[in-house]
């Protein structure tokens, strides 16, 4: 039961969670790494990178270099609010979302007589490498709905069936029943497969409940992966997977180590509204690290505060220039995202509604203290290696160009600064929501929480 709860993180509700139902939710502890330096100068260089202008350029000259080839793929945007990739399951070419908070690969099945999605289902047997696991199905209940699901495996290959990230016998999990209402939208049902990017190498032992414990990171031995997604409001996303180590060394990067045992769980402390007399908040926090929300998740204290300052601007976003960097820092490090990265402009049916943030309030306990959620505001204004080797898994954090270039641009303004300097620069990118401090316009029907954040009434830990 558990497992499905896990899993399915990523599956997002339109309504809340019933009472109970998240009890024992992604349970968490302390990892007992070894503690890493973030500012030795062989893991955080101080020379930005002097690259090509183009992503894909920079993967290119790393590969020419020796190392090991890594695969790109393009992910499709969605309404700025989600995006998809292709994956491979059993020769079928899916639509998935490649998520950092779900551990197990899921997919919809045409062994479900309920989904009714306008994405296409895994059928296995139109697959001649599908190995059942046994038939036996778990039964999970939401707020939104239920379903069930049997693990099973069959060959699966990140992105096209020709790449060269493929393994034979890939666990997974068959939706063979559903009632969840975003499966049958036009906003929910684009995509049928969740593909979790987690950092262990096995399910932990606690979410154990099907017949084979596998990871897709650690089938497929990734030792690191990155997500860019450019600037300019419909362009695409880009996920890298077997990042080399040249790129990484070759980053004006901020090194975040991770503290969780199971997530991308980081420590965020000195959350501001700006550097001045706007609200401070001097708690603990824990910040998971998101590819599959489209919001900030804040505790509410945080929400109340920044609700004030939103007083001070149009309701048409015309005068984002009035407010506050949301400030805080990672790992040690500081970050903030300009008003430019967690305010939009809603609109419904191609019309506009009101200027509203990005941002919603949660309320999940920690070991570190309340819980944050950084998605894709975050993660569109900084470039993010993901990296699983080394004493503990971390994140190598560079501000992104806007163009999936990172650091090139800094490199074109001939600054050999070190993170806190290419932050500067920050705005200096190619879309006209980073030069002329623009918001961009979003129709917030498509944008998706995890279970986790729409649970209603529950005393669940996220982590524990």
């Amino acid at each position: 039961m558990q497992l499905l709860a896990l899993v399915f993180q990523a599956i997002f509700a339109l309504v809340p969670l019933a009472t109970g139902v998240s009890d024992g939710l992604l349970l968490e502890r302390e990892a007992d790494y070894p503690r890493i330096n973030s500012h030795r100068k062989d893991v955080h260089p101080q020379a930005a990178f002097r690259g090509t202008a183009r992503f894909s350029s920079v993967l290119a000259t790393a590969a020419r270099k020796g190392e090991r080839q890594p695969t790109t793929i393009r992910l499709k945007n969605i309404k700025d609010l989600q995006y998809h990739g292709e994956i491979t399951i059993g020769g079928q070419s899916l639509l998935a979302v490649y998520d950092t908070g779900s551990f197990d690969v899921v997919t919809l099945s045409t062994m479900c007589a309920t989904c009714q999605s306008g994405a296409t289902l895994y059928d296995s047997r139109k697959s001649s490498s599908f190995i059942s696991g046994g038939g036996g199905r778990v039964t999970q209940n939401f707020g939104s709905g239920s379903l069930r699901a049997q693990q099973d495996k069959d060959s699966l290959s990140i992105g096209g069936p020709k790449t060269a990230l493929q393994v034979n016998d890939m666990a997974f999990w068959q939706v063979v029943e559903h009632n969840m209402p975003f499966w049958h939208s036009e906003e929910g049902g684009q995509f049928s497969v969740i593909a979790g990017l987690c950092h262990t190498q096995y399910l932990p032992a606690e979410f154990d409940v099907g017949p084979y414990r596998d990871t897709l990171p650690g089938r497929l031995q990734i030792d690191r992966f990155a997500f860019c997604f450019e600037d300019t409001p419909g362009a695409p996303g880009w996920l890298t997977i077997g990042v080399p180590q040249s790129m990484v060394t070759s980053l004006s990067s901020a090194v975040v180590p991770m503290v969780g045992g199971q997530y991308w769980l980081a420590k965020l402390a000195d959350a501001s509204l700006g550097d001045g007399p706007q609200p401070r908040f001097k708690k603990s926090y824990g910040a998971m690290v998101d590819s599959a929300s489209s919001f900030i998740l804040v505790p509410g204290e945080v929400m109340i505060a920044l609700k004030k300052v939103l007083r001070e601007i149009d309701h048409d976003c015309q005068t984002l220039e009035r407010l506050p960097d949301l400030v805080f820092h990672l790992g040690g490090t500081r970050f903030a995202l300009p008003a430019t990265a967690y305010m939009v402009e809603e609109t419904s049916f191609g019309a506009f509604v009101e200027c509203r943030p990005l941002v919603k309030a949660v309320e999940r306990p920690s070991f570190l203290g309340p819980v944050w959620s950084l998605g894709l505001p975050f993660l569109r204004h900084y470039f993010t290696i993901f990296d699983r080797t080394g004493p503990r898994p971390s994140l190598h954090i560079s501000v992104a160009d806007g163009t999936c270039a990172s650091q090139a641009s800094m490199a074109k303004l001939g600054l050999n600064g070190d993170f806190q300097t290419a932050q500067m620069f920050a705005h200096r990118g190619t879309s006209d929501v980073r030069t002329k401090r623009v918001a961009r316009r979003m129709d917030l029907r498509y944008a998706r929480l995890p279970v986790w954040a729409s649970a209603n009434g529950t005393q669940a830990s996220f982590v524990k």
